[in-house]
């Protein structure tokens, strides 16, 4: 996981792209991906700002709830 990433909600300057470790150990370790996604599937249930975005978004609140 990345640490000591500042998220400046509204910036106009363009997002950085932090590098895929994709080498590593944890990066190919099942349980390190279902704790990410738990994390990251969290956070868009919490939020729902780009709900009108994307198709995928009743079927992922679907399985959260």
């Amino acid at each position: 996981m990345i640490e000591d990433i500042t998220v400046r909600e509204g910036s106009l300057e363009a997002p950085t792209r932090h590098p895929v470790e994709w080498k590593t150990e944890e990066f190919w370790d099942k349980d390190s991906l279902n704790e990410e996604l738990e994390r990251v599937y969290d956070i868009c249930h919490g939020c729902r700002r780009c709900v009108s975005l994307c198709d995928s978004f009743p079927t992922l609140f679907d399985l959260v709830d």
